[in-house]
């Protein structure tokens, strides 16, 4: 008869009450531990996982800025634990740039000067009807917008009654407030403009890259690593910008003699080329092409990429006054 005493009873997963064979469940992952929790358990999970993470981001980050394609490649490939995800580099990298592009009050994409708002304003209010008024309507600008339609080519349909009421709200408003309306409009849209781009330029990569077969998703893994480097890069540029503009600094450096506004173009100049020098040598890494190829493809894409940018740029405009 067997000893009952003798028999070690099968440990059991606390999460999802599957057998466990070792330190780990085999069904969820997780560690089994004591049901009891201890100070040393508290201590040994905050640990695992804050170094755990944090070391995934330093073997992502550093390979993701100084070896071009090399962590295409790597998930491509299959090695993918050791690295943080493309997605959630994409989005961690997506979400700190926009954070530090819509707080700054001097953004890349409206400029305005805090001393003389009102001119400025208007002077980019001026700028955005401009570009409409060619095919659209007339726009007469003193301080504030005039659009009118000839009576002719204004559309009788409900489409055109409406556009018609949403330029007679911009007459409605000053320089200064058309400004801002595109502005909060940019604000709004601009990450998710930028996200629905993604596929777009896999697909171009798809197209100029057919010969070597690969799937669709290898080339978004691609694009998502490009616009991580191209967002890192964007905030280094923004910090030069922010140190340029100093006083501290600037002061300092007229007052050795320099030519700062020389010294930040110059820095421009570095940032772009090292962009221009990132995605030539990523394709090569990842599409494995001579480098003549490389170039003449990548001169293609580009193209490609500026009039996806232009066309997004363009709907947004619009898609602030349809939504006005």
């Amino acid at each position: 008869m067997t000893n009952n005493k003798n028999i070690k009873l099968q440990e059991i997963c606390h999460n999802c009450d599957a057998p466990i064979q070792g330190l780990y469940c085999q069904d969820c992952g997780q560690k089994f531990v004591e049901k009891k929790v201890g100070v040393k358990t508290i201590i040994s999970d905050f640990f695992d996982d804050y170094f755990t993470v944090d070391s995934k981001i330093i073997k992502s980050i550093l390979p993701l800025l100084f070896k071009p394609g090399f962590l295409t490649n790597e998930y491509l490939a299959g090695r993918r634990e050791s690295y943080v995800k493309p997605f959630r580099i994409y989005i961690i990298t997506s979400m700190l740039f926009f954070f530090f592009v819509f707080m700054n009050a001097d953004n890349p994409f409206i400029n305005i000067n805090e001393s003389e708002p009102e001119n400025d304003a208007t002077a980019i209010a001026d700028s955005v009807i401009t570009e409409l008024q060619d095919s659209l309507f007339t726009a007469e600008t003193e301080n504030s917008f005039n659009l009118s339609f000839d009576d002719d080519s204004t559309d009788k349909s409900l489409l055109g009654e409406f556009f018609v009421n949403q330029t007679g709200k911009l007459n409605e408003m000053d320089g200064e407030e058309i400004a801002s309306l595109f502005s909060d409009f940019f604000k709004r849209n601009l990450p998710r403009a930028m996200f629905i781009i993604l596929p777009v330029i896999a697909a171009i990569l798809k197209l100029f890259y057919w010969r070597q077969r690969k799937y669709y998703v290898e080339h978004f893994i691609f694009s998502l690593h490009l616009h991580s480097f191209g967002y890192i890069l964007a905030m280094i540029s923004m910090f030069k910008d922010f140190l340029m503009n100093s006083d501290r600094i600037v002061g300092g450096f007229n007052e050795g003699g320099f030519g700062i506004s020389a010294m930040n173009s110059g820095m421009d100049w570095v940032i772009l080329l090292l962009i221009l020098l990132y995605l030539i040598l990523s394709m090569r890494r990842v599409y494995n092409q001579k480098y003549r190829t490389i170039i003449l493809k990548f001169i293609g894409i580009s193209f490609f990429y500026m009039v996806v940018l232009l066309i997004t740029v363009i709907t947004m405009g619009l898609g602030t006054l349809v939504f006005m």
